[in-house]
Formats: structure tokens, sequence, C-alpha cells
């Protein structure tokens, strides 16, 4: 018997045709409409659609960049995202997906997850209110402290960043990027001061110990909200084994305006810590907490500086949320006094 040949890959939307559908899906299509959607939101230069069809509910199609050089420029994150959907815990708070594959010779890839139009997203500029952080840091906890020193643990990747050896280069071009793009703004002494740091030896990114599942990036834009509340994490580009204070720092720094973070960080932390032991996780101190959080900035610093060298800025949209970008992790980084030292203490309990 002759083995079945793998499906193509599409690199556009007209790829998504509707006999490509049904053998991804396993169902007949007779027909379907692709119709762009989030294109304000992606960075990346991938794309996403709506395929509607009259034989079952409507999906969303995630696809690799169009253009060739950034599609291979972004492959190993979207290869990322496509195997960690291959390998579902299906107590984790995500879209169902129907289909993934990547092909690691062109840099496609595509995964085909429900549609989440009927649920609540939140705008990175608006940013989260106080109840949407304390249920969405509940979410993290419940996946960390599922998660917490499981041996399944080994079998995942680092963090997207947490040993990426080019920080120095893209530190050197952050300077410049931000005077291109960002007129007028700034770069604080203690944001200098951490980015050399890092710079000089980016093998202090990966920060303590113990590791656990994390998201990565969760920030508003990649979040929506269900009828309940209840949050649901997409965009797993950048997942992996690591230090759980990065998605503290990162959900705190990201998912709020300065003014409005600062009203919610303590309850935000002592939810977060109540949730973690009741997801299985152990029961840490605040302090303990606290320290994790600072711990965990060289991880969105990272972020900050990988995004403002490296993605398309070209929209009014997408230049205003670099501008905040900046500005809520310079306000984050001086309400607390973050310095080098702090990242350098003993490993988090």
């Amino acid at each position: 018997m002759t083995a079945a040949r793998p499906l193509p890959v599409p690199e556009q939307a007209a790829d998504l045709t509707p006999g490509w559908l049904t053998a991804a899906l396993g169902t007949p299509v007779a027909s379907v409409t692709a119709t762009r959607i989030g294109a304000e939101q992606g960075f990346t230069g991938g794309a996403l659609y709506r395929l509607t069809r009259p034989d079952g509910p409507p999906l969303v199609a995630k696809l690799a960049p169009a253009d060739p050089a950034r599609r291979a420029a972004f492959a190993p994150l979207n290869a990322r995202e496509v195997a960690f959907y291959a390998a579902p815990d299906p107590a984790l708070p995500v879209p169902r997906c129907h289909y993934g594959a990547a092909d690691p010779g062109t840099g496609a890839s595509v995964l085909l997850l429900d549609d989440l139009s009927a649920t609540r997203a939140t705008s990175y500029l608006d940013g989260l209110t106080a109840p949407d952080l304390l249920r969405t840091l509940g979410v993290l906890a419940g996946v960390h402290g599922r998660w917490w020193a499981r041996p399944a643990l080994a079998a995942l990747p680092p963090p997207a960043g947490l040993d990426h050896a080019d920080f120095p280069a893209l530190w050197a071009r952050y300077p410049d990027a931000v005077a291109r793009l960002m007129p007028g703004r700034v770069l604080s002494d203690r944001l200098r001061r951490l980015g050399d740091h890092l710079a000089a030896d980016p093998a202090r990114l990966p920060g303590p110990g113990p590791h656990t599942l994390i998201h990565g990036d969760p920030q508003p834009d990649n979040l929506r909200f269900g009828a309940d509340g209840a949050p649901i994490l997409l965009d797993w580009q950048f997942h992996g084994a690591g230090p759980f204070g990065w998605d503290l720092a990162y959900l705190l720094i990201s998912g709020m305006k300065p003014e409005a973070r600062r009203r919610s960080e303590r309850a935000a932390l002592q939810a977060y810590r109540t949730a973690l032991a009741r997801a299985g996780g152990p029961d840490l101190s605040p302090d303990t907490i606290a320290r994790a959080l600072l711990r965990g900035v060289p991880g969105k610093l990272f972020a900050t500086v990988f995004a403002t060298v490296s993605f398309a800025a070209d929209t009014p949209h997408k230049l205003a949320y670099r501008r905040a970008d900046l500005d809520r992790l310079t306000a984050f980084l001086d309400d607390h006094a973050v310095t080098p030292a702090l990242w350098e203490t003993a490993d988090v309990p």
C-alpha cells in the first residue's frame, strides 16, 4: 500500500480550497469563503482568515507571512505554535485546533482554529480592566500550577527568547529603531542600564527556576473572554518551559496602562498566589511572588526590543502600540526601581 501524500501547507488564502479543507478536516467542504480579519493585531506579518462554509461552523485559518523572507524569519515561531497544538492539553484555556502543519522547507504554516468572534476582545491600547486582569492571572496560575515540575516539561522547548544569543545585536539596533519609529521618545537611563546588562551576557536572560509551562506573550491582543468572563489564551508561538515570573511580568507590564496597573498590582499578585496553590502549584509567600515578578522583567525587556527591531510598525495603530509598550515598560521599571542586582539574587524556591 502506498502511503498517503502529506497535504501541502497553504502559503496564501487562495490555497485554502474546498478540496484542501476536505482533506484537512476529514469531512466534505463544498465551498468556502476566506475573509481577512485582525489585520491590525499581527506584528509578525502573518495573516488570519475567517473561513465560512455551508457544511459547518466558521473556522479561523492562521497562515505564515506571505512575503518569503518574513515567512522564513518567523518560521521557527510558527512551527513552535503548530507543535503546541499538535499535543493538546485538554485542560488548557485555548481554542480548539482542527488541523495544523508546518513546512520546514518553505517556512509555510497553517492552523485551523475555532472561530472566537462571539467572544469579547480587548485592545492593547485600552488595556485590561481590573476584573479581567484578575481572571487572566487566575488562568495563567492554572496553567503554571498544572504544569509545575511535571516530567512532560522536559519535552518542551525553552520559551522563545530564553536563550537568545542575538540579543546584543538586537539591543545595538534598538535606540535607532526607537528614534525612527517614536520621535521624541527618550530611552530612560534605567532602561539603558538594564539593556546593557543583558547585552553584555545574554545568558542572564533565562532567570532562575523552577520552570513550568509559560505562554511567553500574555497581553490583551492575545486574549479573548467568553460569555462567562473566562479568558482564552491565543498565540502560543513563544511558549515553552520557563520561569513563571516571565508571564507575571509580561502581563502586568503589557496588560494595563501604568496608572491602572498601580491600582491593581497588589491584589493581582495575591490573586495569582491563591490560584497557583489551588491549581496544584506550591503555596509561595507574597515576597517570593513579588521577587519572581521582578526576576521576570528580562523576558518582557527582550520582547519589547525584539518586536521593535524585528516587526513591522507600518500603521498608526501599530506605532501607537509600540509607543504604549515602551511607556508601560519604562513606568514599571521606575515604579519598582528595577536594577540588574535584582536579577542576580538567589533562585526563587
